[in-house]
C-alpha cells in the first residue's frame, strides 16, 4: 500500500515532492514501530506479573510484522524506490517523467467512461416526440410496392412490353438514385378527405412536458420590440410645424424612447425608432377608444393587435367647490364656488380586475400619481409620480418653447412584485406612461362645459361609415337579384354550377369488370 500511495503522489506532485512524501511515510512507519515495541514491552511486563516462572512465547507472525515495520522505517534511497515503483506501474513513470504510454492509457479510460456516462440535461435539449394523434395513423396508412419500369428491367428487354414501356404521368420526375421499392398510399380519396377533416376538428394530444409559463410569455413577447426605460421619463407633445409626433424622452440621457401621435381612432399610437426604416417606423402599441353609450373605455394593444389592458376614464362632478381646489380636505375659498369635474383612470386586466389606477385630479392638475392594486392588501404601492412642467391651457404646449413644457414621470427605484414582462406593453410602468400621455392629449380638447371631447368626431365618423357600408352591400345585393330575375339567369347559373361541380368534385372510380370466361373445347 505504501508503494502504491507513493506512485500516485509521484504522478501528481513530481519527483521532488515524491521524496518529501516518502520521508513523511517513513516517519509514520517509525512511529508505528515504536508503538508496537511499547505494546510488546507492556505485554511482557503484565505476563511476568501474572506468572513469573512462564516465559513469553512470541508469535512468529507478530515478529514478522515488527520486522517489516522496521524495514519500512529504514527505507532505501529515493532513486531506488522510484525504480521499483516504475516497474510496478509498467513504465508509467520512468526517471521521474510521466511517459506518453501512461497518458494514452488515461485517455482511453476517460473515453470509455464517457461512453457510459449519461448526457446531462439542458434547456436546449429537443422535446420528446409527442404521441401521434389517432387520425395520423389513418393518414399515414401505406404499403410498399415494387416498381416494374426501372432502368434495370428496361435494359433486360422490358421495353417490348407496352404496359411497362408506357411512360409515367408527369407528376414528378424520378431521381436517379430512386430504389425499386417505393411507398404508396392505400386510402381512397373520400376516406382520406374525411380523415383530414376529422383530424382538424378533433382535440390534439397535450405535448409533454408542458412548456412553462415563463417560456410562453417570452415567446409571445418576442414578437414585439422592447423599450429600455430609466426611472425618469419626460413626455413632450407634437410641436407645431414638426413631423406630428410627440416623444417619451429619457431625462438621464436625452434619448428618445418612443414616439406617439393621434391614430384617428380617438386614441394614440406609440412607435419606436429603427436604424433600418427610420424614426417612429416600428409599431409598439396603440390605445384606442371603444365605442360605448355611457362610459369612456380605451383598449391598450401591443404591436400584433393583442389587447393587454383596458383603461376606463371615470368622471365625477361636484356641484359647489372653490376654483382650482383639488380636494375638499384642503382649505379653499368657497366664495367663488362653481361646478368641479374630477377625472380618474383605471388600468384593468382583460378579465376586468383593476391592476393600477391614477389619483383623482381636477383640470388643470399639477401632480398625478399612479398606484398598483394588490388583491387582499389595503396598502397600495406607488407605481409612478407625474408632475407638470410649465403652465399651459389646451394645446398651447405644442408651441414647443424653451424650456419645453410637458410631463415629468418618475418611477420608484424599488419595484413591486406586480411588475411582469418588463419593458413590454404588459409592463405596468409602460401602461402608466401611455395613460398619462392619453390624459395630456385629451386635456387639449376640454370644452366650455368642462368635459373632454377628444375623439368624438372620430367615433361618429366610424359609426357613420359602418352604417354606410351596410347600406351599400344591401343595395348591391338587391340590384343583383333584380338583374337575375329580369334576365332569367337561373338556368344559366344552374348549368355553370353543375359543370363546376363536375370539374372540381372527385369522380367515383369506374367498376372494372373481369372479361367473360369462354368455354374451351
Amino acid at each position: 500500500m505504501l508503494a502504491i500511495t507513493f506512485v500516485f503522489l509521484a504522478a501528481l506532485l513530481g519527483p521532488a515532492d515524491a521524496k518529501s512524501a516518502l520521508r513523511s511515510h517513513a516517519a509514520v512507519a517509525s512511529q508505528q514501530v515504536g508503538a508496537l515495541r511499547e505494546a510488546r514491552n507492556s505485554s511482557n511486563s503484565s505476563s511476568s506479573s501474572a506468572s513469573s516462572s512462564s516465559k513469553v512465547q512470541e508469535v512468529p507472525e507478530q515478529i514478522a510484522a515488527w520486522k517489516q515495520a522496521e524495514e519500512n522505517a529504514n527505507a532505501v534511497p529515493v532513486n531506488e524506490s522510484l525504480h521499483n515503483i516504475s516497474n510496478v506501474l509498467a513504465n508509467g513513470l520512468v526517471d521521474g517523467q510521466i511517459t506518453a504510454q501512461y497518458w494514452q492509457t488515461v485517455e482511453r479510460k476517460l473515453a470509455a467512461a464517457g461512453m457510459v456516462t449519461p448526457k446531462p440535461k439542458s434547456v436546449n435539449d429537443q422535446p420528446p416526440t409527442p404521441k401521434p394523434d389517432p387520425y395520423q395513423k389513418i393518414l399515414g396508412a401505406s404499403k410498399t410496392v415494387v416498381v416494374e419500369d426501372t432502368p434495370e428491367l428496361a435494359a433486360e428487354g422490358a421495353d417490348d412490353n407496352y404496359e411497362l414501356a408506357t411512360p409515367k404521368p408527369p407528376i414528378a420526375p424520378p431521381s436517379e438514385d430512386e430504389d425499386d421499392i417505393r411507398t404508396v398510399g392505400v386510402l381512397p380519396y373520400q376516406m382520406l378527405l374525411g380523415a383530414k377533416l376529422l383530424e382538424d376538428m378533433s382535440e390534439k394530444n397535450t405535448p409533454s412536458p408542458l412548456p412553462s409559463q415563463a417560456l410562453v410569455d417570452e415567446t409571445f413577447n418576442s414578437q414585439c420590440p422592447m423599450i429600455m426605460m430609466s426611472n425618469d421619463i419626460f413626455i413632450t407633445p407634437p410641436c407645431d410645424g414638426g413631423d406630428g409626433n410627440g416623444a417619451w424622452t429619457d431625462l438621464n440621457s436625452d434619448r428618445i424612447i418612443t414616439r406617439w401621435r393621434p391614430n384617428g381612432k380617438a386614441g394614440l399610437s406609440y412607435d419606436v425608432d429603427s436604424a433600418v426604416t427610420g424614426p417612429g417606423s416600428v409599431p409598439f402599441a396603440s390605445l384606442n377608444e371603444k365605442m360605448t353609450m355611457n362610459e369612456n373605455i380605451f383598449e391598450l394593444y401591443n404591436c400584433v393587435g393583442v389587447k393587454r389592458y383596458t383603461v376606463q376614464e371615470t368622471i365625477v362632478k361636484v356641484e359647489h367647490m372653490g376654483q382650482r381646489a383639488q380636494s375638499t380636505g384642503v382649505a379653499h375659498d368657497v366664495g367663488q364656488a362653481a361646478n368641479a369635474i374630477f377625472y380618474q383612470y383605471l388600468i384593468k386586466h382583460p378579465n376586468g380586475s383593476i391592476a393600477a389606477k391614477s389619483s383623482q385630479y381636477r383640470l388643470p392638475e399639477t401632480e398625478v400619481n399612479f398606484t398598483t392594486t394588490v388583491p387582499g392588501q389595503i396598502e397600495q404601492p406607488l407605481l409612478a409620480a407625474a408632475k407638470r412642467r410649465g403652465n399651459w391651457d389646451g394645446d398651447s404646449w405644442r408651441q414647443c418653447k424653451i424650456p419645453q413644457a410637458g410631463w415629468a414621470l418618475h418611477f420608484p427605484a424599488e419595484k413591486g412584485q406586480t411588475l411582469i414582462s418588463i419593458s413590454t406593453v404588459q409592463d405596468l410602468q409602460v401602461a402608466a406612461t401611455a395613460v398619462l400621455t392619453l390624459m395630456a392629449y385629451r386635456e387639449e380638447h376640454v370644452g366650455s362645459d368642462g368635459f373632454e371631447h377628444a375623439g368624438e368626431m372620430d367615433l361618429y365618423w366610424s359609426m357613420f361609415k359602418t352604417v354606410l357600408w351596410i347600406a351599400l352591400v344591401m343595395l348591391l345585393l338587391a340590384v343583383c337579384i333584380f338583374v337575375c330575375q329580369r334576365c332569367k339567369f337561373e338556368m344559366k347559373l344552374k348549368k355553370v354550377l353543375l359543370r363546376l361541380e363536375a370539374i372540381i368534385m372527385p369522380k367515383s372510380p369506374l367498376t372494372v369488370r373481369e372479361p367473360p370466361l369462354k368455354a374451351s373445347w
